[in-house]
Parts: structure tokens; C-alpha cells; sequence
């Protein structure tokens, strides 16, 4: 929490009167940026010329977060499984999950498919882009236009399928 002051130019005790801990803090902050996530997630959505553009660009803005916000995305992600909370109080993957169902349903009922997978494949998708992300994050082993390709043809692949258009 000291060093989390520190960066946020708060003194300790100013964020401890706020915050009891770091996962009241994870939740607060996770609250903000899962909004922010879902609106931008949302937004290429809408714009999507296809349900597979649409998966590319929900990829993409979570992408663009992860790498303009390491550190907090790593605040918000990887210590979100080790506050002992329930995983529906774990806003940012939450958010983020319920998000990629809303787009797979979607594109499933516009397919005219049965959306019921969605809500496990939203949550799996939202799993495998947080832990590419996490990879990619530390190594930058390639761009992030090829991160974003890479995820979306392997997701895509298998749930293409599904919603042939």
C-alpha cells in the first residue's frame, strides 16, 4: 500500500482512510477501468463490419489497456485472483468476461445459433486474452497487432464455426 500511495501522491494514511486494503482498492479501481474497458470494448463492437472484426477489436482494446497501463493492469488482473474475494467481486475480469459474452451471443443469435455457450466461451475467451496479455507484457516478443491476429484466429477458429454469417 506504500508504494501505492507513493505513485499516487497520496500520504499512507490518506489512502488507508479511504481503502481498508489493497483488495477494497482493487475493487474500487477495478470498478473504474472495467467501465471504461466495456465502453471501449463495446464501441469497436458496434463499429464491427463482422462478427470475427468485432472479436478482433474487443481483443484490441484490451490489448491497448494491458499496454498503456502495465502496472495497473497488473495490479487489477494478477492480484485480482490472490484477494481470497469471490470471482463475481473481482470487477475487472467480471467486467471483461460479461463483456465477450454479451459480443458472442450476440453474434451467436445473429447467426441464428443457440446462445447458451456464451457465457463459458465469453469467460474463456476474457481468460486467454488476460493471460496473452500478461505474457506479452513482460516479453513484447511481438507487436501488438500481431498479439491481437494471433488471438483472434486462434479464438476465432473455434468459434467461427458457430456463427458462420
Amino acid at each position: 500500500m506504500a508504494a501505492i500511495a507513493e505513485r499516487a501522491g497520496f500520504a499512507k494514511p490518506v489512502l488507508y482512510a479511504t481503502f481498508a486494503d489493497k483488495a477494497a482498492l482493487a475493487a474500487e479501481l477495478g470498478a473504474t477501468i472495467a467501465a471504461e474497458l466495456r465502453a471501449s470494448i463495446m464501441a469497436g463492437v458496434v463499429s464491427a463490419s463482422s462478427p470475427e472484426e468485432g472479436l478482433r477489436l474487443a481483443i484490441d482494446a484490451f490489448c491497448r489497456f494491458a499496454e498503456a497501463e502495465t502496472a495497473l493492469f497488473r495490479f487489477l488482473v494478477q492480484g485480482a485472483a490472490g484477494f481470497g474475494r469471490a470471482f463475481g467481486e473481482r470487477q475487472l475480469p467480471a467486467e471483461v468476461g460479461d463483456a465477450m459474452t454479451d459480443l458472442i451471443a450476440a453474434g451467436l443469435r445473429q447467426a441464428g445459433a443457440d446462445p447458451a455457450m456464451a457465457p463459458a466461451w465469453g469467460y474463456a475467451v476474457m481468460g486467454a486474452v488476460f493471460m496473452a496479455a500478461d505474457w506479452w507484457v513482460d516479453t513484447h516478443a511481438l507487436s501488438r497487432a500481431e498479439l491481437v491476429d494471433h488471438l483472434t484466429s486462434l479464438l476465432w477458429e473455434g468459434m467461427g464455426r458457430a456463427v458462420q454469417v
